[in-house]
């Protein structure tokens, strides 16, 4: 009885606002304001791409669209369209703002030219590659070959190189990672689906292909890359069609891999993964801190801020002394087993023991590698979620580690 009740009530409540609605497009006045579910603006909002629904002749095909803000102020946006009515009105438009956007509401405004971003982003399509380049950082998408992502640079410095796809494969569930088969994806057609002027999109279509070259490809892929105006980040969507025998193929791991170029001393490269709610784990490759010889506290306090030390000269002799005495660690690995646990393990190279650094609960599936000058942050959605999850960092004391 109570089902049918708040059915009635909601069927009510529909007629409602349908007859509300339709009042409104009879006037012309259809609300068209957006804002964020949670009443207010993320602390770091790295470009914004939501759709939104039109009444049945309300928006005529090609309308164009502006972006205003709840002080007044144009906001950059880029639009385009869904899908239609069978009338060829619009019945779902796509919107894209810009990076650092803020403000709780905006109005979308057709039938208005819509503002250019500052810092526009611009494409650039050549024989072997296509360039995207927000205005802060430029990426290399390759047409061909294994490696996707060959570059991307921020300024002058080159902060990611060679991204490509992994899939593990094995003979059975039970077998070790010793008799995995290694494969990398590789690409069969490239396409550029947006230029911007605000957001750019990069279709990648492949399959992936054991690394001596030998047997079929296996599990074809679709990569989409989105980059925004302004922005310094780089999404990947990453989608697998499983297409073996579920038999005799198994997956030990599916992956993204970059190299990240590294220089400066070992006590000024820092690594960092997000822990359990806002947590932060945070060491040096090489740490100052926690000795039984105390560096200097200006050591301790910038080594512990990410910042460049002071000149080993200047630091106490009994630790600058002994500096190639204190380990350094090269690998790295933040694994979310489950929905309830995450180890954080480092090791100083390959062949010697894993040493536990962390362990919690729910990761939030975000690491660094850098120095002083800068590095990369990278990271997984929804990580402990998708569990089993892995961050991995190898090679933190070479002049090119990976990620």
């Amino acid at each position: 009885t109570a089902a049918v009740q708040l059915a009635a009530e909601l069927k009510a409540a529909d007629r409602s606002a349908l007859s509300r609605r339709m009042s409104a497009a009879s006037t012309g006045a259809v609300e068209s304001r957006v804002h964020w579910l949670e009443g207010a603006t993320t602390s770091r909002q790295e470009g914004v791409t939501w759709g939104m629904p039109w009444p049945r002749g309300e928006r005529a095909a090609g309308s164009a669209f502006a972006l205003i803000s709840e002080e007044g102020t144009e906001v950059p946006v880029q639009s385009w369209p869904l899908a239609t009515w069978p009338d060829g009105s619009l019945k779902w438009t796509a919107h894209a703002m810009p990076p650092g956007v803020t403000g709780k509401s905006f109005l979308v405004q057709p039938g208005s030219t819509p503002t250019v971003p500052t810092q526009r982003l611009t494409t650039k399509e050549t024989t072997t590659q296509i360039e995207i380049d927000t205005g802060v950082i430029r990426i290399q998408v390759a047409k061909t070959g294994s490696t996707l992502i060959p570059s991307v640079r921020r300024g002058e410095r080159e902060t990611l190189k060679g991204g490509r796809l992994v899939v593990l494969r094995r003979p059975a569930p039970e077998t070790s990672v010793q008799t995995e088969e290694r494969f990398q994806g590789k690409i069969e057609s490239i396409e550029l689906e947006q230029s911007g002027p605000v957001r750019a999109v990069v279709k990648i279509t492949g399959a992936h292909h054991a690394e001596g070259g030998a047997g079929s490809a296996w599990i074809p892929f679709v990569v989409r890359l989105y980059a925004y105006a302004g922005g310094e980040t780089l999404r990947m969507m990453h989608t697998l069609i499983i297409d073996g025998d579920h038999r005799t193929a198994f997956l030990g791991g599916v992956g993204v891999r970059f190299e990240v170029p590294l220089a400066g001393a070992w006590h000024d490269r820092h690594v960092r993964f997000s822990g359990q709610g806002q947590g932060v784990f945070g060491e040096a490759v090489r740490g100052l801190t926690g000795l039984r010889r105390d560096p200097g506290e200006a050591v301790r306090k910038a080594q512990v801020d990410g910042l460049a030390t002071p000149p080993v000269e200047t630091w106490a002799k009994t630790v600058s002394s002994r500096l190639d005495y204190i380990a350094a660690y090269d690998d790295w690995t933040l694994f979310q087993a489950n929905a309830d646990g995450f180890d954080l393990h480092k090791r100083t190279k390959a062949g010697c023991t894993w040493l536990t650094a962390a362990q919690g609960q729910r990761a939030g599936g975000l690491g660094y590698i850098g120095n002083p000058q800068g590095g990369v942050a990278f990271g997984l959605r929804n990580f402990w979620q998708s569990h089993p999850a892995q961050l991995d960092i190898r090679g933190a004391t070479q002049d090119q580690a990976e990620v």
